[in-house]
């Protein structure tokens, strides 16, 4: 048996390898880090096998004590949390998944709230490319890949209200700035078209004005 000062020390500490493991994953993780310099693939798996073992679950509660020491860790309003996808991770959403809908009661469905957003966020592989850029999806797989997998794990999600604040300000968001929605979505699909075009007329009035300096009009 430990001693509760024992098991006191071994909390903290463990909680504060988790948020760093965790920073280090949302790219949060300062450079000086111990786990930024040494980390590994190999240490990966091993880390990532670990955090999922019964005896190694730390109470939220802890997790909460600690978060509030490093703010930048904090979530902000409307944004989904980065999820990291990989063959591991792959394995281990499907088990929660199916865990949660086997023992949580259903007011408490997160995880499936939580990805069925995700879901609803991607319609093609554009939109994978995009919670790219903003950091939210972490993954080692293709775009097609990581479509697949989520479309595939939506047969399986029950709508729940957990994220409804989110969905909510979406749709505001997208009622509110629809025309300015529409535009962007045009532009970032037709961006090296536009872009073309727009070299094209810059060359051509480039050539005139050359020519006009030339032989300038009488």
């Amino acid at each position: 048996m430990i001693s509760e000062k024992e098991f006191t020390d071994m909390m903290f500490f463990d909680g504060c390898f988790l948020l760093e493991v965790i920073a280090l994953v949302i790219d949060d993780c300062p450079p000086y880090s111990f786990l930024s310099r040494w980390m590994t693939l190999p240490c990966w798996s091993l880390i990532s096998r670990d955090l999922m073992l019964l005896e190694n679950q730390i109470p939220w509660a802890v997790l909460e004590a600690l978060m509030s020491l490093r703010p930048g860790l904090a979530l902000r309003e409307a944004v989904p949390p980065p999820i990291v996808i990989s063959g591991l991770t792959q394995v281990h959403i499907a088990n929660m998944v199916a865990l949660e809908r086997c023992t949580v009661d259903e007011s408490d469905y997160g995880v499936g709230s939580y990805l069925s957003v995700l879901a609803l966020l991607m319609s093609g592989e554009e939109d994978v490319k995009e919670l790219r850029l903003k950091r939210i999806m972490h993954s080692v797989l293709s775009d097609r890949q990581t479509l697949d997998f989520f479309e595939s794990l939506s047969l399986h999600l029950l709508p729940r209200d957990n994220y409804r604040y989110v969905l909510q300000r979406l749709n505001d968001y997208y009622r509110k700035r629809r025309v300015r929605v529409i535009l962007h979505k045009f532009i970032y699909k037709n961006f090296k078209f536009i872009l073309a075009v727009t070299s094209a007329v810059i060359f051509f009035v480039t050539i005139l004005q050359t020519i006009f300096t030339v032989y300038p009009r009488k």
